[in-house]
């Protein structure tokens, strides 16, 4: 069997995967205040009833990770937004699910 450099080097990069030698950087970016912000936005003007939960909970995340008073205020409308619609899905449930005693 002819094995090429190259393909050496594959299979031998395979080979310390699965050993779990695996040198691979996964380089992550900081996000801005800014970038926050509008992640915050995206995930409010997505919000849907079956992801307002996981939605909620990383809008929080990111708020938390604001720096300053001023960058989080920015934020407030969004998660007043996102609080809101979970309340009112959350009753819309409620009240599907339960019957009326006349």
């Amino acid at each position: 069997m002819n094995v090429t450099n190259s393909e050496c080097r594959i299979l031998n990069a395979e080979f310390d995967v699965l050993r779990g030698d695996c040198n691979l950087v996964m380089k992550l970016r900081m996000l801005s205040s800014d970038d926050k912000l509008n992640e915050i936005r995206r995930l409010y003007f997505a919000a849907t009833r079956d992801s307002i939960a996981a939605g909620l909970a990383k809008a929080l995340d990111l708020l938390k990770s604001m720096a300053s008073e001023d960058e989080r205020e920015r934020a407030t409308v969004y998660m007043e937004g996102l609080a809101q619609m979970r309340s009112d899905w959350a009753r819309q449930g409620r009240r599907k699910g339960t019957k009326r005693k006349r």
